[in-house]
């Protein structure tokens, strides 16, 4: 799943500010670069909570203020609640396979 059809869909369908998309669009590269370079993950499809709780913490280490994780953080719920409902897939049989391995009550305690 791209972040670009993410984007896409909060632009078009979802009505989202330029702001909040920007503000996403940015967090979102973050997170997807954090992926990356700590867990070898290429796609943010997978993630789970101890990957976002790292990246919590790396954010706690780097000085960020309580205020801009929040705000960076907070696209993960949206993101994973279009993983969830099949949104991000082109089959919604797919998202039974996003974020967390098919345990939607995985993702559902994570909000």
């Amino acid at each position: 799943m791209s972040i670009t059809k993410f984007i896409d869909y909060l632009a078009k369908e979802k009505k989202y500010s330029p702001h909040t998309i920007t503000a996403y669009s940015k967090d979102l590269s973050l997170f997807s670069a954090f992926c990356a370079d700590e867990f070898d993950e290429s796609t943010i499809d997978h993630i789970d909570y101890p990957l976002i709780r790292s990246w919590i913490v790396s954010l706690v280490e780097s000085g960020k203020s309580n205020r801009t994780i929040n705000r960076k953080i907070s696209v993960l719920p949206v993101i994973l609640q279009f993983l969830v409902t099949g949104r991000g897939s082109r089959h919604k049989s797919a998202a039974k396979a996003h974020p967390f391995e098919g345990n939607q009550e995985s993702a559902v305690a994570f909000y």
